[in-house]
């Protein structure tokens, strides 16, 4: 949708044609160009010198026809082809670096080379102390314990607690601050009340919990426990961090629309050609653990026809007993004198039947008891195949060797990891914008909306001895008030456009009029 000639008229010449762009993006694609990028970034939202981070982890889908490993797909709590996407915001929510891969490697051991790799792009002291939030995913002490060594530091969720742990009598000092949220605008707030005591974690005594109490308006308190690995860090900083942690997730929304989950390339490679630069590790033999499944299977067919056998036996000797008891009340009767012969010719009737029951019920018994042990013999004959098979089996193998075994692929993730650079890019550009835009407009249900459809509108570029007229056409029209707004903005967006760029013309941003 670019108009190349006039775009041609700020940046030169471009290449308009779709594979001599491709071609250009795989020549260009190199982690070090992603790098630059990404430094640019920081520096234009000024954060550099940021310690404070927040981590948001996603799968996205892949459709192609690729044998990739497979990974947890959380928008559809399923599992299929994937990749991860590991996003880095700041404390504010502006994305600065992402890292996409497969499933190759775990999340904690993706973190660890992530943060190595961000820090190149880090200005300041690139080995100062880092903190990230992390909503779920990454726990364990060993994992912690480790990643000090690395001065990170993380801020969670305490995994499994169990509520009931709050008390306002505490030993520990209760603070209690509040957290203000807006709705629709900048003079509809509401306010998150919180509670909260702090105490050595008794898993790890270097560790800061935090057991809170979330009161927000007309609902029942919340009782969380969060988890900060660095006791010394600001206590209201670590809890306002986690409970707004929506930042990153609802700035995904934003970056999928701007294209982040488009794969941009299909080039892929093996694991036979990668292996080289792979560590491999040892995993669980899917074959042996597959036998291991059938043959706990069967032992536990095995038991419950034990169980049906026991069973049966009981039932039966109930049975036994029972007609025993009726055949025995059936000769008492025919004992008695007083009985007539018709009253006698239907006892005798009900005898014989009782009796020829109680004649076939041993055959009946042995014959299902035959059929019982059959079953077994059959299963205990598999488990003892399945138990010769596990011998040659190994319980380990190399997942390397595993994945080179059954020809997975990797996509080359370069290409797009580049354009992913960018698209971060712009959106910390367009929410730049918003910042300036968004006390004006004062609407933020659809503000960034509004500012989108400014962005791309059409309009005219009219150049005179004095001014540059950039005169929008949007798609849309608007109130005499929401124009006026829009008329304000574009009156800042002109300011500060003469004030960077210095030129000897007056550029004015305007809205067309027909």
């Amino acid at each position: 949708m670019l108009d190349y000639r006039a775009l041609e008229l700020f940046i030169g010449k471009q290449v308009t044609s779709a594979n001599k762009q491709r071609d250009k993006l795989k020549a260009i694609a190199e982690q070090k160009n992603v790098n630059s990028i990404f430094e640019y970034n920081i520096r234009m939202i000024g954060a550099e010198n940021d310690d404070t981070f927040l981590l948001d982890p996603h799968s996205v889908p892949y459709y192609g026809r690729q044998p990739l490993l497979k990974c947890y797909l959380g928008a559809s709590h399923t599992v299929g082809k994937g990749y991860y996407l590991d996003l880095i915001h700041t404390a504010k929510g502006e994305p600065v670096f992402s890292k996409i891969n497969d499933n190759y490697y775990d999340l904690r051991q993706r973190f660890a080379a992530n943060i190595l790799e961000f820090r190149k792009i880090l200005g300041g002291d690139k080995n100062r102390k880092l903190t990230f939030v992390v909503d779920r995913a990454i726990f364990g002490i060993h994992f912690i314990k480790e990643i000090q060594k690395e001065n990170i530091h993380i801020v969670t969720w305490e995994k499994d607690y169990k509520k009931g742990e709050w008390d306002s009598n505490s030993k520990y000092p209760v603070k209690t601050f509040s957290i203000m949220k807006y709705r629709n605008r900048k003079d509809d707030s509401y306010t998150y009340t919180v509670q909260y005591f702090k105490r050595h974690w008794k898993k790890d005594n270097s560790s800061a919990q935090y057991i809170v109490l979330l009161k927000k308006p007309n609902k029942e308190s919340v009782e969380l426990s969060i988890l900060c690995t660095d006791f010394s860090y600001d206590e209201q900083t670590a809890i306002t961090l986690i409970l707004t942690r929506w930042l990153q997730e609802n700035d995904i929304g934003y970056l999928i629309l701007l294209g982040i989950n488009q794969i941009t390339s299909y080039l892929y490679e093996s694991y036979e050609d990668i292996a080289e630069t792979l560590t491999d590790r040892q995993i669980k033999n899917k074959e042996f653990a597959l036998m291991t499944a059938q043959k706990l299977k069967m032992k536990k067919e095995i038991g419950l026809l034990i169980v049906d056998r026991e069973i049966y036996l009981e039932r039966k000797e109930q049975q036994m007993d029972k007609l025993t008891a009726e055949a025995e009340n059936y000769k008492a009767q025919l004992i008695e004198s007083n009985i007539s012969d018709v009253q006698r010719k239907i006892i005798e009737k009900k005898l014989k039947k009782v009796n020829v029951r109680i004649k076939r019920l041993p055959k009946d018994k042995n014959k299902a008891l035959e059929n019982n042990r059959k079953k077994q013999d059959t299963l205990w004959k598999k488990v003892r195949e399945i138990d010769e098979g596990m011998k040659e089996l190994p319980q380990q193998v190399s997942r390397l060797e595993t994945l080179i075994k059954n020809e997975y692929a990797k996509l080359n993730f370069m290409p797009k990891s580049f354009m992913d650079a960018v698209k971060i890019n712009a959106r910390n550009i367009i929410y730049q914008l918003l910042k300036i835009f968004r006390p004006i407009w004062n609407n933020y249900r659809n503000d960034l909306l509004i500012l989108r459809e400014l962005i791309t509108a059409m309009g005219h570029i009219q150049e005179n001895e004095k001014l540059i007229t950039i005169a929008l056409n949007p798609a849309r029209q608007y109130t005499k008030k929401q124009k006026h707004k829009i008329l304000i903005f574009l009156f800042e967006i002109s300011n500060i456009t003469n004030k960077y760029y210095n030129t000897d013309k007056m550029v004015v941003f305007t809205l067309y009029e027909l």
